[in-house]
């Protein structure tokens, strides 16, 4: 991420406290990055906050359904614990973590195709720490994509879309 540095809020998601939370909120709302996504058949850019957003609220449909509320902004109010909403610390953390993946593996694929390879190493450094944090589920298809950074390009794309595939599956995303 380019104009805020995106590490420091992790300690933020791991607090109840109102004041921080507000404070991760705001951050992730007044990003200024967006992340290529695809979903489907449909690509699009997207806010890093609002991914993150997409994440938790994924999380929650998965773990804790009864909770989500039918209202607008539902996910920002969810990770903010306001309005009524609610999250866990873990939901938040993994909710930021998979985005920074997806962050990552597109950001990666663009390195990829460009053969900047100075930058496709920081990326698969970048992956690899990450993928240790992570569920066994999504952290084994990252590291095991980090491990393939020798191949050549085209072997390497495809085994980044394998990578995000297992990701997405893992994660139950459409």
């Amino acid at each position: 991420m380019d104009e805020v540095d995106i590490t420091s809020l992790p300690p933020f998601m791991l607090s109840d406290d109102p004041v921080a939370l507000s404070a991760a909120c705001n951050i992730l709302i007044h990003l200024d990055s967006s992340t290529r996504l695809k979903i489907d058949d449909e690509e699009f850019l997207m806010p890093f906050g609002a991914l993150v957003f997409y994440h938790l609220h994924i999380i929650q449909l998965d773990e804790t359904p009864d909770i989500i509320q039918n209202i607008p902004h539902y996910a920002a109010n969810a990770f903010g614990n306001r309005e009524g909403c609610t999250s866990t610390p873990d939901q938040r953390l993994r909710a930021y973590r998979y985005a920074r993946a997806d962050q990552l593996l597109n950001n990666l694929e663009i390195a990829l195709k460009s053969a900047n390879n100075k930058q496709t190493r920081s990326l698969l450094s970048d992956l690899n720490a990450l993928a240790k944090k992570m569920p066994r589920s999504i952290g084994v298809p990252l590291q095991t994509f980090s491990s393939d950074d020798q191949q050549e390009g085209a072997v390497n794309l495809e085994s980044l879309e394998r990578t995000k595939q297992a990701m997405k599956q893992a994660l139950h995303l459409p």
